[in-house]
């Protein structure tokens, strides 16, 4: 993930105005408007290539989609500029799936002392090495 690609620009400011919660509740409350906002769409493999990791934060609220399968880089850049904009911590983590050989991006949120969340994780995943 570049820096540039997670700028916190007006409209990233804009957005994340629109959050009205503080705390822990202003984590949750940024995923809920980030899916609010972004949708997930099946997309041919052509546009999916053409998009997947080369948008900024901006670009990808502004287009309002990401690929329904390898969203969930997109979904994070997004997360972090909109957290940025609210002051938050919010850390890039790439995990991986040994079973089924799979890779997944979420993001890690400080919830409090020594308290962690990792937005949008599931099942057996594992933070890889290149996690951030």
């Amino acid at each position: 993930m570049l820096n540039g690609q997670v700028e916190v620009t007006d409209e990233i400011r804009k957005i994340a105005a629109e959050i009205k919660s503080a705390g822990k509740k202003e984590i949750i409350a940024l995923r809920r408007l980030l899916f609010a906002k972004v949708k997930q769409m099946d997309l041919d493999e052509e546009d999916e290539l053409r998009i997947r990791w080369r948008r900024t934060a901006t670009e990808i609220l502004r287009d309002g989609y990401v690929y329904k399968h390898k969203g969930c880089s997109d979904m994070c850049v997004a997360y972090i500029a909109l957290a940025r904009a609210r002051g938050l911590d919010a850390k890039y983590e790439r995990l991986y799936w040994p079973e089924k050989k799979a890779v997944h991006a979420v993001i890690e949120a400080p919830l409090g002392v020594n308290a962690t969340s990792l937005i949008c994780s599931q099942n057996s995943w594992k933070r890889t090495q290149d996690s951030r």
